[in-house]
């Protein structure tokens, strides 16, 4: 956390912020998996730029999906806002919800998810899961994972007030 704040503080790259604050909440706060989801240009899809953990490339390559509101979990979060917790990602309830796949996948038994934004407009996402250990995150790893992604907040708010002066 202090890395990222000084990363901040010395008005590093988005780029190099949001590496950190991926790799804090896989090393830092242990979750198993972590990625920083963005729109594309048209606003019509979103990927995974940044992922990391064991299979990270597995999470980056479903994480290249159309922006669906109705049958795509992530992508209401992204363009609705709003931090996610999902204890059991099996629970049938979510079933709907969730994007085609996810459950063989991602194999994620659960996940937290909260939306990056830009002046109200959404931008992209982060998401963090738990696949092996205590599958369910405790409240200590949520606060962890709200942390982390407050900091990158900071750092899009610190680069537009630096545009804008």
């Amino acid at each position: 956390m202090q890395e990222i704040t000084s990363l901040i503080s010395e008005a590093a790259s988005l780029n190099v912020i949001f590496g950190k604050v991926v790799e804090g909440l896989v090393e830092g706060v242990g979750f198993d998996h972590a990625a920083l989801c963005l729109l594309n240009r048209e606003r019509s899809a979103y990927g995974a730029r940044i992922a990391l953990g064991p299979g990270a490339e597995v999470l980056q390559a479903y994480f290249q999906r159309p922006l669906d509101v109705e049958g795509d979990l992530f992508s209401r979060v992204l363009t609705e806002g709003g931090d996610l917790l999902v204890d059991d990602a099996g629970d049938k309830a979510w079933a709907g919800a969730l994007p085609p796949g996810f459950a063989d996948v991602v194999a994620a038994s659960s996940f937290a998810v909260a939306p990056l934004r830009v002046d109200g407009r959404p931008i992209g996402l982060f998401y963090a899961d738990k696949t092996s250990g205590p599958l369910s995150i405790t409240q200590e790893e949520y606060r962890g994972f709200i942390q982390f992604v407050s900091q990158a907040k900071l750092a899009l708010q610190m680069v537009g007030r630096a545009r804008t002066a």
